[in-house]
């Protein structure tokens, strides 16, 4: 270091602390000025010191005006000498950017459960929605209640298993009020259940949801998110926007054959056709190329019987109305709804077969059909046709599916036209007046878009992963996928897999861990075997009962039986946990407890309800059949202990 380097750095550190030398100002400003640019030391600005003159050691304002200098706050004299500190102290390399401790914890933090035991509510079944979706898309889940997940950014996968038949006492777990909400898994308590005890810390309430006297689907629950007031009204703008075509209100091959609609051979491939059964063919002809249909039905010994067809065209004309005479007795008029009577009936030489002969002469199979719910229509007529419109389809019921709105309901909410009024005067309908009805309804559509008349739906959970940029797929694996709603098949994130027993359930799951970053199951076999819900015909697994007439499970299941089943739902549950990556989230949940005495108060209310709609002599009813207030009170305390249910939520290390 040279004497000039020496000087400097003494007198800088000097002008550190005091600068009321003015020789030694004047003597750093003249070594400065004879210096070379790079000589210069970011340790010291004279400019600085050439606009802060100092009085008694205070640096005052450029003017010298004194009196504002001495009133210079402590924290302005604070600042200055931070900034003369942190000029001596700079160097010509970066420094590099700190992160806080605490932040730096947080971010290592690994993946966890966190439970809240000062909760007072149990689980709702909407919070898991909120929580898949918050795993899966790696964001905050907002209001979550009883238990969480700690960084879900960080989970690999997430697997949700409904357990159907799942209940508290299988854990020696006895619900009371006084107990707390979170139990404990006490793996004293440990029976054939080894997955449970391992994998999750406690056992939680869930409550199902429903209203006072039903449930609602889980699964349908689990998925679907409500639309909020703006984006009802967006997408009903979006739907006006949308221009449609008679082509895009076709049932789709699908949708005909899960509405039992009998299937043309242009659409099954096969070449013969029933018995008593002709389908439409292909053929020119002049006019209108589409019809509405209506058939009226009365009751014989074998089922409905046809007694009145009417088509009209596209113009609303009238191009085919007949009566029609059975070949089988009938043995009830339906004249309320059917207009029909044996006085109308005499003389009526029309035969099934000439009214299928005439409707294939009118009808190509390129035309396009309208009816109402014209499945049953074209299965009492025997005739297969191809291109089909179902009101009952393409407008939903107010509470939409799987529920189907009537027609006379249609008319009056979108048409304001009052149809079917014969059913209070014992005229029955018009089956003409309802093919009109069905025509009008089509064209309303045409005109107000594809929206028009539908129940806003809820968005699944694939949608809105879909529309917030989420690469990632889900897999449903379940013996009747259709239980998820009706527009899972139309969601290119998601897979659907249908199973026929609980093995191939778990064995789909773990082939299907490979790809999808959120796995839906449902065990089905211990819900099988309890007597609760029929048995479909394509379940392969074990039943230790035979099935009355109804599908249903006969006897009910021993204790030892039931530990079976649960023996063998432990180890499908610990095939699928054992082909998860780390930091993956399992989930098993319960769909409430046994409902079948809430579904019985049901059906006696629905009976008896049918029965006073239809003028029925109700005295006549004994006590069982009856539904009075105490029945009504029994529903809703059946209902309250069938939404109650349990679930476990726990993480692979």
């Amino acid at each position: 270091m040279t004497n000039n380097d020496e000087q400097l750095s003494q007198t800088a550190a000097r002008l550190s602390i005091s600068t009321d030398d003015k020789s030694v100002i004047k003597q750093v400003r003249d070594f400065l000025a004879d210096q070379s640019p790079k000589r210069r030391d970011s340790a010291v600005s004279i400019t600085s010191i050439d606009e802060e003159p100092k009085h008694n050691g205070v640096i005052e304002p450029p003017n010298g005006n004194r009196e504002v200098s001495e009133n210079v706050s402590s924290k302005h004299r604070k600042k200055a000498r931070r900034r003369r500190r942190s000029s001596a102290q700079s160097s010509s390399e970066p420094r590099a950017e700190k992160v806080h401790k605490k932040k730096l914890k947080r971010d290592n933090e690994p993946v966890s459960i966190v439970y809240d035991e000062s909760c007072g509510k149990a689980l709702a079944m909407a919070q898991f929605r909120t929580l898949l979706h918050s795993i899966v898309s790696g964001t905050p889940a907002q209001g979550q209640r009883l238990v969480k997940v700690n960084k879900p950014t960080k989970v690999t996968k997430v697997v949700f298993a409904f357990v159907p038949g799942l209940r508290p006492s299988d854990f020696n777990v006895v619900k009371s009020s006084e107990e707390p909400l979170l139990q404990p898994m006490v793996k004293e308590n440990e029976t054939k259940m080894a997955f449970f005890y391992n994998v999750f810390d406690y056992l939680m309430p869930l409550t199902i949801s429903g209203s006072k006297d039903s449930i609602y689907s889980c699964s349908q629950t689990l998925i679907n998110f409500g639309l909020s007031k703006k984006e009802k009204k967006q997408r009903a703008e979006e739907s006006r926007q949308t221009k449609l075509v008679l082509y895009d209100l076709l049932l789709t091959r699908d949708q005909m054959e899960k509405s039992n609609y009998p299937i043309h051979s242009s659409q099954s491939g096969e070449e013969s056709v029933e018995e008593g059964w002709v389908e439409t063919t292909n053929f020119e002809h002049d006019g209108s190329h589409t019809f509405a249909l209506d058939c009226e039905f009365c009751e014989s010994s074998s089922g409905k019987v046809l007694t009145r067809i009417s088509i009209v065209n596209f113009q609303g004309e009238t191009v085919y109305d007949t009566y029609v005479k059975p070949k089988e007795e009938i043995t009830d008029y339906v004249t309320r709804y059917s207009g029909i009577t044996e006085e109308i009936l005499k003389g009526v030489t029309t035969t099934l077969a000439d009214v299928q002969a005439k409707v294939l002469d009118t009808v190509s199979s390129s035309d396009i059909l309208i009816g109402h719910s014209l499945d049953s229509d074209l299965r009492v007529l025997k005739v297969k046709h191809p291109r089909v419109i179902d009101t009952a389809i393409i407008y939903d019921h107010h509470r939409g599916p799987p529920s189907k709105p009537g027609l006379k309901w249609l008319s009056a909410t979108f048409l304001s036209r009052s149809i079917q009024q014969g059913e209070q005067t014992g005229a029955g309908h018009s089956s003409v007046e309802d093919s009109l009805a069905c025509l009008d309804l089509v064209k309303m559509k045409l005109v107000e878009g594809p929206e028009f008349g539908r129940v806003p739906r809820e968005v699944t959970l694939f949608e809105k992963l879909r529309e917030e940029k989420v690469d990632k797929l889900s897999t449903i694996i379940d013996h009747s996928p259709a239980l998820w709603g009706p527009y899972i098949w139309e969601q290119p994130n998601l897979r659907v897999l249908s199973v026929s027993d609980d093995d191939e359930v778990a064995e789909e799951a773990v082939n299907a861990v490979k790809d999808s970053d959120l796995l839906l199951l449902r065990f089905k076999e211990i819900d099988f075997n309890s007597g609760a819900v029929a048995v479909p015909s394509s379940f392969k697994g074990k039943l230790y009962s035979e099935l009355d007439n109804t599908r249903h499970a006969k006897a009910t299941l021993t204790e030892e039986n039931r530990l079976e089943l649960l023996g063998r739902l432990n180890e499908r549950l610990q095939k699928v946990f054992d082909s998860l990556p780390s930091d993956s989230v399992f989930i098993v949940a319960s769909e409430g407890s046994d409902s079948r005495e809430m579904m019985n108060l049901q059906r006696v209310r629905r009976n008896f309800q049918n029965l006073e709609r239809s003028g029925a002599d109700l005295s006549s009813l004994s006590p069982e059949e009856c539904w009075d207030f105490d029945k009504l009170s029994a529903l809703h305390r059946a209902t309250t202990e069938a939404r109650k249910g349990i679930a476990f939520v726990g993480r692979k290390e």
